[in-house]
């Protein structure tokens, strides 16, 4: 305990310094006695006893501020019960995606919240970008791309990337596209903004229409894109934003297609086929793959789309390809290039895969109505998903003239358990799932109308919110439901021209945005957070904040009238308040009833006397 008598154990006693134990030790200074029950006398200098009590201060201390710790922690868990209430959905505010009257928000266009939460953007099909404040709806910037003389379409939606050294955000447009399947001259340009809306580069026009949205690596030094000639020939393309050089046009370091030996009538021949969007993973465990081990850069997978030439899919017809920055990668360039992996598969797909648990599990809709999933477990190397797919589940098919091999036209959502998570979908019939991460314990209901987008799930994984098309005599909407039975509709907001794009929420889930084929965008309140300021921390926090600049649109601030009509579910359409408890959702937690969202409900002044009771004698051990 004392320096060099660390074999004694000292009991030791308090003792009048006027009496004894203290003394004067000459030119030694004061030292202190100290007995024990054999009567040991040994003086140690003021100097190291008072080393040794701040020790104990420390310590004493650092104790408290655990405490303190464990006591905020506390409070929050007793908030937590409170702080998010449902409500109807009512309109906050609507404006418009775009200024041309003709151009709307197609499939594969979107809303969608940048990582700050800060600002909401939107694609429309004739290119234009468009930033939006997520509460008031002010519009912060508009962004047309350059004319080059040919008509703009856009089938993209946007990726942002906030790591890169000057924050972007990327997406594609096509010059003289008519449609995405039919436009043999079409071109691509890829096109990336800063959070204000200033041009940073586009690219050098790429043969063929974007497949999807541009994705970016993990710092966003490079950026990927798949693109296709006449919708019967697939490239990757890879940008890298290093070293770029301020107004000239960005040229792909690599950029390549790939072509299968066939056998036909007129023997073998090279046969290309147009590729789906990218899925990724950054950062992954390992490459998991034949080939990937040990490689834990970023990994994009992508597959053959259907041709449009096709009227079928055989059982070899299909091909998936990796692509991973090797691991000496130096950032130049050198050494890329993508690989099919494994053998030929059974499908085709418009979508790119979803990767979770360190990217160890994959997730995939495809063709024929048909959603599969990868699962991996390290280090078992039979579980690559080069090796085959771990589970696969098939829905209705498409009604015509959708043709019967069609697939969902949205990816998968993944809940938040990182390793095994609830896997919600799209059907490609009018239909939505839920199942359980190895595909068992299925869940499926219809819905008002087809679902082209993906499915969004509340912040405390409890509902869905997904948005429908229209039809010549119905109109899409908005809807809501709990997982645990996603055939109630909760609520229902009608949409005239119906949502294709992509939906999205605000960061405190109580807003969800949605743009119809119009380009009329409103923002949809359903619910209060009243976690609105971040709970107590014990260290200082900051939170930079992007200075928007004003629109150059010469639109005004104010919203324009709200579209849209709020259809309240009939009260008769489930099960009266109190009739059955709560069902159970698939991964054991507990959803509201049936009959719609309920708010929870106060704590009882039992409980909040508890509480106070428990603080007050947290506070008293403290002290003593």
């Amino acid at each position: 305990m004392f320096p060099g008598h660390s074999c004694v154990v000292l009991r030791a006693r308090f003792v009048d310094c006027r009496k004894r134990g203290l003394t004067r030790g000459g030119t030694d200074g004061w030292h202190i006695h100290i007995s024990t029950d054999e009567t040991i006398n040994t003086q140690y200098d003021l100097v190291d006893v008072a080393k040794y009590l701040i020790r104990i201060i420390y310590l004493f201390a650092t104790m408290m501020k655990l405490s303190l710790s464990f006591l905020l922690l506390f409070l929050s868990s007793l908030v937590q019960a409170q702080e998010f209430n449902y409500l109807d959905p009512t309109v906050l505010w609507s404006g418009r995606t775009t200024d041309d009257t003709a151009a709307g928000v197609l499939q594969g266009n979107g809303i969608y919240l940048s990582p700050d939460n800060k600002m909401i953007v939107s694609t429309s099909s004739d290119g234009t970008l468009r930033a939006f404040e997520p509460t008031t709806g002010a519009v912060l910037w508009t962004f047309v791309p350059e004319n080059l003389g040919f008509a703009i379409r856009c089938w993209s939606g946007v990726t942002f990337n906030y790591r890169s050294a000057r924050p972007y955000l990327v997406y594609a447009i096509a010059d003289g596209a008519t449609d995405k399947t039919n436009s043999p001259l079409a071109t691509t340009r890829v096109i990336a903004v800063d959070p204000t809306g200033a041009l940073i580069f586009q690219s050098a026009s790429l043969q063929g229409i974007a497949a999807g949205t541009p994705v970016t690596d993990s710092d966003g030094g490079h950026i990927l894109v798949t693109h296709n000639v006449d919708a019967l020939e697939g490239y990757l393309s890879i940008f890298s934003v290093a070293g770029l050089q301020p107004g000239a046009p960005l040229e792909p370091i690599f950029s390549e297609n790939y072509s299968s030996q066939e056998s036909g009538s007129n023997g073998t021949v090279a046969v290309a086929r147009p590729f789906s969007p990218i899925g990724f993973y950054h950062n992954p465990t390992a490459g998991w793959y034949d080939g990937g081990a040990n490689n834990t850069n970023d990994v994009f997978f992508f597959a053959w789309d259907t041709p449009r030439t096709a009227t079928s899919i055989a059982e070899t017809d299909g091909q998936v390809f990796v692509f991973q920055f090797p691991m000496e990668y130096m950032g130049d360039g050198q050494g890329l290039g993508f690989a099919p992996m494994g053998s030929r598969t059974d499908f085709h797909t418009t979508t790119g895969p979803v990767l979770t648990n360190g990217g160890l599990s994959m997730y995939w809709t495809v063709s024929k109505a048909t959603t599969d999933c990868y699962l991996g477990e390290a280090p078992l190397a039979r579980t690559y998903f080069s090796r085959g797919r771990t589970g696969r589940a098939t829905f209705d098919r498409a009604d015509r003239p959708a043709p019967a091999y069609q697939g969902p036209r949205a990816q998968v959502t993944l809940s938040s358990d990182p390793v095994q998570p609830m896997v919600y979908g799209v059907g490609a019939a009018p239909q939505i799932w839920s199942m359980s991460y190895d595909y068992s314990n299925m869940n499926v209901a219809t819905t008002p109308d087809l679902v082209s987008s993906r499915l969004l799930l509340t912040q405390d994984q409890q509902y869905i919110i997904y948005a429908t098309q229209a039809t010549v005599s119905t109109d899409g909407g908005v809807h809501m439901v709990p997982v645990g039975n996603l055939g109630q509709l909760d609520w229902t907001v009608n949409v005239t021209g119906g949502v294709y794009g992509d939906i999205a929420l605000n960061g405190r889930g109580t807003i969800v945005y949605a743009a119809d084929v119009l380009g009329q965008i409103s923002a949809y309140q359903f619910g209060e957070n009243f976690a609105a300021t971040p709970a107590p921390t014990l260290s200082p926090t900051s939170d930079s904040t992007l200075a928007p600049t004003s629109g150059d649109d010469g639109e005004s601030d104010v919203p324009t009238p709200a579209f849209g009509t709020i259809v309240p579910t009939p009260s008769g359409s489930g099960p009266e308040d109190g009739e059955s408890p709560a069902p159970s959702a698939p991964d054991g937690t507990t959803v509201p009833p049936a009959t719609g969202p309920s708010v929870p409900p106060p704590v009882d002044s039992s409980s909040a006397n508890m509480a106070v009771v428990g603080m007050a004698s947290m506070l008293l051990a403290l002290v003593l």
